[in-house]
């Protein structure tokens, strides 16, 4: 159980076998990178409280709650269930979950490099735009929702494999290549 751990510009890594929980509402770790690797982090009544720039989990088919204070790149992470809330923009490099994934950002754009939550379902709720991270598929999933004011853009649409699409979109529209069809 996590209470406060401060290491502002410093790398912290955390190996533990159990599960990492949240000890209180307030900030639980700042740090510059974040790397945690455990059967499990915090739960969906108490995400874990972060304030860093990267983050890297390993947690199997563990689950993952987290809460980021702004925004961050969340460089690697295999979970079972992943959910995140931050308040900016945020890219996600590479994320692989073996559950439902949902990602909230009250503020700023979300990058999606590598998303893969196979046969499972995937929520995006951003304030500002769901853009593509890089040349290859972006998203897999059963099912996508994403609430944001635009998706991809005209010269780098997103790339998914999904089985079933909900779009809520602003003014800008959405920009999506689907691999194999809805």
């Amino acid at each position: 159980t996590l209470g406060s751990l401060s290491a502002a510009g410093k790398a912290v890594s955390l190996e533990v076998k159990g599960q990492v929980l949240d000890g209180d509402e307030a900030l639980d770790i700042t740090a510059q990178s974040l790397s945690i690797q455990a059967a499990g982090l915090a739960s969906s009544a108490d995400a874990l409280d972060i304030s860093v720039d990267s983050l890297s989990l390993n947690l199997g088919e563990g689950s993952a709650f987290v809460k980021e204070s702004t925004g961050l790149t969340l460089s690697s992470a295999t979970t079972g269930t992943f959910t995140l809330s931050a308040g900016g923009s945020t890219h996600l490099q590479s994320l692989t979950a073996t559950g439902a994934v949902t990602v909230n950002l009250s503020a700023g754009d979300l990058t999606v490099g590598s998303l893969s939550a196979a046969g499972k379902d995937v929520s995006l709720n951003v304030a500002g735009l769901v853009l593509d991270g890089d040349e290859a598929l972006d998203l897999s999933a059963r099912a996508l929702s994403i609430t944001a004011q635009a998706v991809g853009s005209a010269t780098d649409a997103l790339e998914t494999q999904v089985e079933s699409l909900s779009l809520n979109l602003g003014a800008g529209g959405a920009y999506l290549s689907e691999v194999d069809g809805l």
